[in-house]
């Protein structure tokens, strides 16, 4: 059931590519045919925990401290391992947007992911082991097809998809994969979006990938980076939005913008974190 919602995900098309530097790949890249492909069936936002922790990464390198001088003042996360230095501010403003139509959204979101609006693919090449892999490539695509539903309105797993041919990838080649845990950065991503009734690209940037595989190889984690806040209150300013939402949507994203990519003093950006869940699919070319 689609509903008007103050921020409407349509698409999380991930553009560029971002690969490790130098031409020579690690001895440890075997180079094997062998990989482990899933997909997202659900993507939400990344919220604290009741511990007041959050799921995310340490984007800008820093330890932000309530009133310091990095991150503009705004204080970082843990994440529930207890790692310092979290970027995911956008984690304090869910609970108010829920409290406005943006509770639509992931329910909009669920939505093209099961009607093939939205199929994002992750691919893991290179994987010799499942669980302790010293070089994996990763990918993060589209993929076209026809997505086939349980009698539950659950995705089925296994089904078989092609890429899209007019979306390119974003992948980082040779990380590591430990203890069936791997991070992949940086990487940008460009996200189309709807946001009040207007279509606009976003950009995802300082980017990077936690990606969990499971012994039956379906995968979870989470996408974070930080989105430009000038741009999201432009798009409220040029459309017909209620007066009291765009007031609060300013100011929520001035009080909370922790991210300042081009040092000069002014943090401009919100971090951000969406976390999914993918199941096991395959491609073809």
């Amino acid at each position: 059931m689609l509903r008007t919602s103050l921020i409407s995900l349509l698409a999380f098309a991930p553009l560029g590519c971002t690969d490790n530097p130098g031409d020579s790949r690690p001895a440890a890249c075997s180079g094997t045919d062998e990989n482990a492909t899933a997909l997202f069936t659900s993507l939400r936002f990344g919220r604290e925990h009741d511990d007041g922790s959050a799921p995310g990464f340490d984007l800008d390198n820093d330890v932000s401290v309530l009133g310091g001088a990095s991150g503009c003042g705004r204080p970082d996360h843990l994440d529930p391992e207890g790692v310092e230095g979290i970027d995911n501010a956008f984690a304090r403003i869910v609970p108010l947007l829920e409290q406005t139509e943006a509770v639509a959204v992931e329910g909009i979101v669920l939505d093209h992911i099961e009607s093939g609006v939205l199929l994002l693919v992750l691919e893991l090449d290179d994987l010799d082991d499942p669980t302790d892999d010293e070089c994996v490539d990763f990918t993060l695509g589209r993929g076209v097809g026809e997505v086939l539903l349980s009698a539950d309105s659950e995705i089925l797993p296994h089904q078989t998809f092609e890429r899209d041919p007019d979306l390119p990838s974003s992948s980082v080649d040779s990380m590591v994969l430990s203890e069936g845990r791997l991070d992949a950065q940086p990487i940008d991503f460009s996200m189309p979006v709807n946001i009040f009734g207007a279509e606009l690209d976003l950009q995802l940037q300082q980017g990077a990938v936690r990606v969990n595989l499971q012994e039956d190889g379906s995968m979870s984690g989470f996408v974070a980076g930080g989105v430009d806040i000038y741009t999201i209150i432009g798009i409220a300013n040029d459309n017909a939005v209620d007066d009291e939402v765009r007031d609060l949507l300013d100011t929520m994203l001035h009080a909370s913008a922790d991210l300042d990519p081009d040092g000069d003093g002014t943090c401009d950006q919100i971090s951000a974190t969406l976390e999914f869940n993918a199941t096991p699919a395959y491609l073809f070319e």
